[in-house]
């Protein structure tokens, strides 16, 4: 799994800035979280930087059996005095708890997970146009029976509905040591790196609940090519008990320089 540790540190690792431009509003999101009027508008207002440090990890756990994880720190610095916040993800699927001053007491796991290619039937006119897409292939944890969640966690939708050209797969260094959905730290088959329906991908899948303010958060981390340029986004749901949710994708470039 080394290998593949690698080229997913490789791709995330660095400082990112939040392109509000190409964001959707956080507002509705943090909203949805009960986070208060003065930090929503503080947030929505201060330029975000995402400063993430992937790294691979030899747990001395006699459970871990020695192998080795993959952790994701992601620092969000916010400029002008104001404190920003620091996750630090295991991404094994296992549980952790998580505090801060914004979104209070969280527990989260998270996951790398491969890819599946599916074919798009598109109505053009009179005619249907047939599109490949590689889509993260992952078990919904939002529980909520609306389609449209999935569609757009799996980049076939944008958050306001319409069609969307989905993620960049992210090719691994090592063929034979791709994720797997079903089960996270074991690898995939060999895959065919010169058959155009193989999957090619991985994406980090992140799942998040407040018990207390009774919200979740599920999210697909990858890259997506908007305007011609290729960005890291994060494409997230959040719902909360009432069955009320907001889809929001958040697009963050690399610093120059890195």
């Amino acid at each position: 799994m080394a290998n593949y540790f690698d080229t997913v540190i490789q791709s995330l690792n660095g400082t990112w800035v939040m392109e509000r431009a190409l964001s959707s509003e956080i507002d509705p999101l943090l909203k949805l979280q009960g986070i208060g009027f003065l930090v929503r508008k503080a947030l929505a207002l201060a330029p975000v930087r995402l400063h993430i440090s992937a790294y691979e990890d030899h747990p001395d756990a006699p459970t871990s059996g020695g192998s080795s994880v993959l952790k994701i720190n992601c620092a969000q610095v916010i400029p002008g005095g104001r404190a920003g916040t620091t996750e630090r993800r295991t991404v094994d699927w296992t549980w952790q708890d998580h505090s801060d001053y914004i979104f209070g007491a969280v527990r989260h796991r998270s996951r790398l997970v491969g890819g599946r290619v599916t074919t798009l039937l598109h109505p053009d006119g009179h005619h249907n146009h047939h599109q490949q897409q590689e889509q993260p292939d992952f078990e919904l944890q939002t529980a909520l029976p609306d389609r449209r969640i999935g569609d757009f966690l799996v980049g076939e939708i944008l958050p306001d509905g319409g069609r969307s050209d989905g993620f960049v797969a992210e090719p691994s260094s090592s063929p034979s040591s791709s994720p797997s959905s079903s089960s996270p730290s074991s690898p995939s088959p060999p895959l065919n790196r010169n058959d155009s329906s193989t999957p090619k991908g991985w994406w980090v899948h992140v799942y998040a609940s407040n018990e207390s303010s009774g919200w979740t958060a599920e999210q697909i981390w990858g890259f997506e090519i908007i305007d011609g340029k290729r960005y890291h986004t994060r494409r997230i749901v959040v719902a909360n008990r009432a069955g009320k949710f907001v889809l929001a994708r958040l697009v963050y470039s690399r610093c120059s320089g890195e």
